[in-house]
């Protein structure tokens, strides 16, 4: 189960271009074979990465879950 809040897809490069819903999925997607616990983080790093220096501008919120 993923779940994120529109922060963490709506977040801008310094160039302004959005990162997208279907950029921060493919990116997860990229990660299955992590534990949750990693892939959560490994998606905040790409989400700031991604941002470069500017601040995020909402709430981020990511949940990955398994059972």
């Amino acid at each position: 189960l993923f779940l994120a809040s529109d922060g963490a897809w709506e977040v801008r490069n310094p160039a302004g271009d959005m990162l997208g819903i279907d950029g921060l999925i493919a990116h997860a997607a990229t990660l299955r074979s992590l534990s949750p616990v990693d892939q959560v983080e490994q998606l905040f790093s790409y989400i700031h990465e991604f941002a470069g220096d500017r601040p995020l501008e909402d709430d981020c919120t990511i949940v990955v879950s398994r059972f």
